[in-house]
């Protein structure tokens, strides 16, 4: 239960910051306010739709299971997108 409590916490606190990050996407990429601002609400939205479909799938096959894997999933992603490196040779 603590790290769901810690994982909507961190959840939370990456929606709220987008704003205080907009800034600098902005003005480090050279794009406009307004795709910036949509590709933020599109990110927002995703989260809350993936939210509903894991409630959903962890009803059916089990919340403990379910929440293994996506631990496992989200896991195995940031080892690839940090030491992805590999895959581009």
């Amino acid at each position: 239960m603590i790290v769901v409590v810690l994982e909507k916490i961190q959840a939370s606190f990456a929606v709220n910051s987008l704003t205080v990050w907009m800034a600098g996407i902005i003005r480090d990429l050279d794009t406009p306010a307004t795709s910036v601002g949509t590709a933020m609400t599109a990110g927002t939205f995703s989260m809350a739709a993936f939210i509903l479909l894991g409630a959903e799938v962890g009803a059916r096959f089990g919340i403990r299971k379910v929440f293994q894997m996506a631990v496992a999933f989200h896991a195995l992603a940031t080892v690839l997108r940090t030491h992805g490196g590999f895959l581009r040779r």
